[in-house]
């Protein structure tokens, strides 16, 4: 790198600048390149229409970007006594060959012992599945937890905590409609209430 300093310099390109090249068998791989340098460049977005430029097809992964969204704010304002741990895995078997892999896990932070588990579901729904149900209650047996969440973008409609068993369930939404901070705010305070913490929402 600090051979190259001195003899190469920054410069700026525009999105037309990715556009009307001619590609040969030599240079044919830099056509998806520049395709999407034009895209990002542009700042335009995708859409099920048929336009009139090439793009390199993509999918986005929105349900482990919620995941990490959610892991991230908690990350950066759970209070010091907590400690989370995200995609944790869980031998179901003695050889390891059947495992859990569980979104978050909330632990506490001294003694190590897992207080609850986080399911993050980007869905809309008017109320949990039994699937997702059935879900978070195996992923608290198999952490010794009494407690579980389901964290949607969007509440279910008057869903409030339930017991499945020895085990309490509840619907918590981080609210991405509204304003970052806020819906922010709103579901820590409402997660801490879960955990049985009215000590404040930061540490």
């Amino acid at each position: 790198f600090m051979m190259l300093y001195h003899s190469v310099e920054a410069k700026p390109f525009m999105a037309r600048h990715a556009a009307g090249r001619r590609y040969t068998r030599l240079t044919s791989d830099y056509e998806p390149m520049h395709a999407l340098c034009r895209f990002f460049l542009e700042h335009s977005g995708p859409s099920q229409h048929e336009g009139d430029r090439d793009m390199l097809p993509f999918i986005v992964g929105t349900a482990e970007l919620f995941e990490l969204f959610v892991a991230r704010w908690l990350e950066a304002r759970l209070p010091e006594r907590y400690r989370l741990r995200r995609q944790e895995r869980v031998d179901i078997t003695k050889s390891g060959s059947i495992q859990f892999v569980i979104d978050l896990v909330i632990e506490d932070h001294a003694t190590g012992r897992a207080l609850a588990i986080l399911d993050t579901k980007y869905k809309d729904v008017s109320q949990p599945s039994s699937q997702d149900i059935s879900q978070v209650v195996a992923y608290a047996e198999a952490k010794g937890c009494e407690r579980a969440a389901l964290v949607y973008p969007k509440a279910p409609s008057g869903q409030a905590p339930f017991d499945v068993g020895r085990k309490r369930i509840t619907p918590l939404v981080f609210d991405l409609e509204q304003n970052v901070p806020v819906a922010g705010e709103a579901f820590l305070t409402e997660l801490l209430a879960m955990l049985g913490d009215g000590g404040g929402s930061s540490a």
